[in-house]
């Protein structure tokens, strides 16, 4: 269902890693496609696959950077060329990232002395840990995770930075040792919504993910790393060579590609503003995907940081609405000094009209005069039981044939982007904002509520098109608002399905607060 609140903290106190899983003993998930599709979009044409072999001659080599796999830093000419050829845009996998055996130390370690805070806002559900990069070395904390100590130290030093700056193109001595690093926990039902990372001076993002690797993470499992290509706002495609107008970009409605997050794997990327869109696919199984995940930082911003997600998420300028236009609300037959009456009475007609789909409890005069009452003291009413039982019976038949079809709801998430989508269900995007299903009928399509053959989208559509636009509608909403008839309308037929849709709900006042 869609996101629907600013700001949630709903656990301020710290608890343990391992309390999260306890709190669930894992269960084995149902497969419906009998097995994983692990193969599918995982990151492959991008990354190097270092093989477990651990060479022990690491005598040209700093001792600092002992964690990490020998085999990983000698093919810094063969990761940067993978990193330039990634699509959609450059990024980089690096698999068997640390020493065999190295990283389940860590593990072990997160589980049972790392204390994690959840956190909730419009964007993103997780559990994350202290900044790690204030742990202090001889403190208990630290005292009690040497091996994290160690791979800190690691990714830390200048040595890791260069080698960074250099698998991702970057000149020599760009990163300076500013490093964020803390450790995510997302649990069943966290994820994080599509944006850039794009806050003041991050230059490249990573993600060491620590996913328990017995049994392998799987499709099914959710918790992806997805990545988006960067379309015109205006015309929803890519780049257009043949014109001198400078576009602005916004992630496409799905991902294009999708990572697994792979035990001792480090994803990375360089941050820019409109390019670097990704998000973590809401986690569904009940294993926590455990990670840990920071920036290396520049000396400066980067270019075109209004472009940035979080800004134009914060911007409340025009063209950042996503509603579209308004259109002409049908006018009553009769004379435009009643039209403007805020006092206009339903006639029979009326009323024998609006009688076919609304309640009747609502058509009463005296719930309308309630209603009115409650509307000018409150400005907002709902109104439960709304549509007749007739109505709410052929919609509601009707979607329950869809969500059966596509296996969604009751607890059944899909690995499918594509899900639900068809010539007249389109996904509807940009993702940093919004993931929707929109119901797009045919121009000259006709509103018939007759049909036995008729989805969820023709029902909706048929009472968008002949209630909601009505004059009728338009007399009662006038009535019951004290406003007066609309002069236009705007809507939408839309369906979220579990486990990719929703929508930012105040895009414009968001929170300040990074993650």
């Amino acid at each position: 269902s869609p996101i629907a609140s600013t700001q949630r903290n709903l656990s301020a106190t710290p608890i343990s890693i391992s309390a999260i899983m306890a709190s669930d003993p894992p269960i084995k998930r149902a497969r419906t496609n009998g097995g994983s599709s692990g193969n599918r979009n995982n990151g492959g044409d991008s990354s190097v696959n270092n093989g477990k072999d651990d060479d022990d001659d690491r005598s040209n080599k700093n001792i600092i950077l002992d964690p990490i796999t020998s085999h990983v830093l000698t093919q810094s000419d063969k990761l940067a060329s993978t990193y330039r050829n990634g699509t959609p845009y450059p990024h980089g996998m690096i698999r068997d990232f640390c020493k065999a055996g190295f990283m389940e130390k860590i593990l072990t370690e997160l589980k049972h002395n790392s204390k994690v805070k959840f956190k909730e806002t419009d964007l993103f559900r997780v559990y994350q840990s202290v900044d790690l990069g204030n742990l202090e070395y001889g403190s208990e904390l630290a005292t009690n995770m040497p091996a994290l100590m160690k791979l800190k130290s690691a990714i830390y030093s200048q040595e890791f930075r260069n080698f960074v700056e250099g698998i991702t193109g970057l000149n020599p001595g760009t990163l300076t040792n500013e490093v964020d690093c803390a450790a995510n926990c997302h649990a069943k039902g966290c994820h994080l919504l599509c944006h850039d990372d794009v806050i003041g001076t991050r230059k490249v993002s990573y993600i060491i993910y620590l996913t328990d690797p017995s049994p392998t993470w799987t499709d099914e499992d959710g918790g992806r790393l997805e990545l988006y290509d960067a379309v015109d706002e205006k015309t929803d495609h890519g780049v257009d060579t043949t014109t001198t107008v400078t576009p602005r970009f916004v992630p496409g409605a799905l991902p294009v590609k999708t990572i697994l997050p792979e035990f001792n794997s480090m994803a990375y990327f360089v941050v820019k503003p409109g390019v670097s869109f990704h998000s973590v696919q809401e986690v569904f199984c009940d294993r926590p995907r455990l990670s840990i995940q920071g920036w290396y930082h520049a000396e400066d911003t980067p270019e075109q940081m209004e472009n940035a997600t979080l800004q134009r998420l914060k911007s409340a300028e025009k063209g950042e609405d996503t509603e579209g236009g308004f259109e002409e609300m049908a006018s009553p037959s009769s004379s435009s000094e009643d039209a403007d009456n805020l006092n206009q009475e339903l006639n029979q007609e009326d009323r024998a009209f609006l009688g076919r789909y609304i309640n009747a409890a609502y058509l009463a005069d005296e719930s309308m005069g309630e209603m009115r009452t409650r509307f000018e003291e409150e400005s907002s009413v709902k109104l439960r039981h709304f549509l007749l039982d007739e109505w709410n019976a052929k919609i509601g038949g009707a979607f329950a044939k869809e969500d059966e079809r596509d296996k969604l709801g009751r607890d059944r998430p899909a690995s499918d982007y594509s899900i639900g989508t068809s010539d007249r269900w389109k996904a509807v995007g940009p993702a940093h904002k919004q993931r929707f299903l929109q119901y797009q009928p045919t121009k000259d399509q006709i509103c018939d509520d007759s049909d036995p053959n008729n989805g969820t989208g023709e029902y909706l559509h048929h009472l968008r098109r002949t209630l909601f636009q009505s004059s009728s509608f338009g007399k009662w909403l006038g009535f019951i608002t004290s406003l007066g008839h609309p002069l236009g309308q705007r809507g939408k037929v839309r369906r979220f399905r579990p486990g990719h849709d929703y929508t930012v709900a105040h895009y414009g006042v968001l929170t300040t607060n990074s993650v």
